[in-house]
């Protein structure tokens, strides 16, 4: 549709996205989404967090949080890696799988199955904001 900018996204990414507000501090969200594209390639995406008023970052008061996404024989796992002291005030990621060719047989959460759902050519489910892994079997 001419109302529609395309979006263009490099293979293997995983791209967290905050809830679409008007003016800023307009609420707090409780989940982020985070898109995953699979890939066949080991990536590296970063999530970078602070307060977003104060100069508390610059005393080292942040975070941040890298996903690493690699493709093995019959499961893609995300790994996240959590560096620093701020916590944010979300609890959750809305995982939302993109450019998936097949549904998954299974996606584990930290060794624990999870229910999904598929949704628009989409698998869909919901991780706790410090996972460690997560693996899709497919």
């Amino acid at each position: 549709p001419l109302d529609q900018l395309p979006l263009f996204v490099k293979t293997g990414a995983v791209i967290p996205m905050q809830p679409k507000m008007q003016y800023v501090d307009e609420f707090e969200p409780e989940a982020f989404t985070l898109h995953i594209y699979a890939g066949e390639k080991t990536t590296t995406s970063t999530l970078y967090e602070d307060d977003g008023h104060s100069k508390d970052f610059e005393r080292g008061l942040s975070t941040i949080r890298k996903f690493v996404q690699k493709h093995e024989t019959n499961y893609i796992s995300i790994t996240q890696i959590i560096e620093g002291d701020y916590e944010s005030s979300f609890q959750s990621f809305e995982a939302l799988l993109h450019t998936m060719k097949e549904i998954p047989k299974s996606i584990t959460v930290d060794g624990k199955s999870v229910s999904f759902i598929q949704e628009n050519n989409n698998i869909k489910f919901i991780v706790n904001k410090s996972f460690r892994e997560i693996k899709i079997e497919t």
